[in-house]
């Protein structure tokens, strides 16, 4: 009876979200908010990431700051890349992580495979209100008439859902996120250009210096001979030699260059391909799913934790306990029980139980947990509790109509 009324209770939240995220939510198809008022949007978009936080803090997430976000931007566990993210391209942006380990995982690294420990998040999602399409119009694009090539629709909210995320690479799931080689990898890339480079030089070198040698004869020997007769044509020979040999070594030069850029470009499409590998396995929800998810989790915590709260307290009817006691004998059952180590959170269900009264057998408005002013905790007997719940399955909706005369 109380998950059915957790349940209950949860579907309201569930119909406040949709009312205000459906003009954000960039899946939407349907009517337009083109014509809503700016400060109803702002209101709207409000409400909808306090939903998100509100959830995501009853779903037993924490939220992560922009301090751990940048510091997780200048790390790197997965991949080795130079990444770039713009957080003023968002309106708002909200993180929250669940659960954590260490674990070993194989990541390439030069040439070969190795082995690494690393933190990660067992869950983590996040809500990104991008900014109106202006902030992306660049004087590019002023001049030219032209609206940006953008991969998003700006002024929406986004949302992700991701499990197994290592703490260093938390940017690698920011859609805006720009992807460059690091300083090592240009290296590599510089010094082998730099040999083959030397190379192409050395074998064309020859070449230029008797092209410069040739050209110069050519000059003269064509300036004297136009001196002693002035009427006779120049020989093309020699100019048809020339542009042949420059012709040549342009060649070799730009075959050169093209090489290197597209071992640059294959270097970044293997990067590229190791992220979206990366994200596609982790990746368990998008846009209002997540917000299913996250209800459904939300709820399913909340119905959890107040059931622990009240079955300590029945199963154990000795003299009442305070929160603290309390929080201690149910962190010590978990740890017996299922081998977990849980920081239980005491004051949500206390509080949530404290809230939902009823009318217990007497007909006296009960709730279902009150702190005395010793801060001991009481509960009604289990009789009394399911009088409680089903007084308020009774008045629910609160609907009464008057009899008919």
């Amino acid at each position: 009876m109380f998950a059915a009324y957790t349940h209950f209770l949860f579907h309201r939240k569930a119909e406040d979200f949709k009312s205000n995220y459906w003009c954000f939510n960039p899946d939407h198809e349907g009517r337009s908010c083109g014509e809503m008022p700016p400060e109803e949007l702002g209101k709207a978009a409000g409400a909808v990431v306090s939903s998100f936080s509100e959830l995501a803090e009853l779903a037993n997430y924490h939220q992560v700051s922009r301090e751990e976000l940048e510091r997780s931007f200048k790390d790197s566990t997965l991949v080795e890349l130079a990444t770039d993210v713009d957080l003023d391209d968002f309106e708002r942006v909200a993180t929250f992580a669940r659960g954590g380990s260490r674990r070993k995982i194989k990541v390439p690294r030069m040439f070969r495979e190795v082995e690494i420990e690393a933190e990660f998040w067992d869950c983590v999602i996040l809500l990104l209100h991008f900014k109106g399409e202006d902030h992306f119009v660049t004087a590019k694009h002023r001049k030219a008439g032209t609206k940006p090539d953008l991969r998003f629709k700006p002024g929406k909210i986004y949302t992700y859902h991701y499990k197994d995320v290592p703490k260093s690479d938390l940017e690698l799931l920011f859609p805006n996120v720009r992807i460059s080689m690091t300083n090592k990898d240009k290296l590599m890339m510089s010094v082998p250009a730099i040999g083959a480079g030397a190379a192409v030089l050395a074998k064309v070198g020859g070449q230029f210096v008797l092209l410069i040698v040739a050209v110069a004869l050519a000059m003269g020997w064509n300036w004297l001979r136009h001196q002693i007769d002035p009427l006779e044509q120049h020989n093309s020979v020699q100019a048809l030699a020339a542009l042949s040999a420059v012709f040549t070594i342009v060649l070799a030069l730009a075959g050169f260059a093209f090489k290197q850029w597209n071992t640059y470009k294959n270097k970044r499409n293997n990067f590229l391909k190791l992220v979206a590998e990366n994200l596609f396995y982790r990746n368990l929800a998008t846009n209002q799913s997540v917000f299913s998810r996250l209800l459904d989790s939300a709820e399913e915590e909340e119905c959890k934790e107040a059931m622990l709260v009240f079955y300590h307290l029945l199963a154990n009817p000795g003299p009442a306990v305070t929160a603290a006691e309390l929080d201690a004998t149910i962190e010590a059952w978990m740890r017996g029980k299922f081998g977990s180590v849980v920081d239980f959170d005491i004051q949500g269900p206390i509080d949530h139980l404290g809230r939902i009264q009823g009318r217990d057998r007497s007909g006296k408005m009960t709730p279902l947990l009150t702190v005395d002013e010793a801060g001991r905790l009481q509960i009604p007997g289990l009789d009394d509790a399911l009088h409680i719940l089903d007084d308020l399955w009774d008045t629910a909706y609160g609907y009464n109509q008057a009899p008919p005369a």
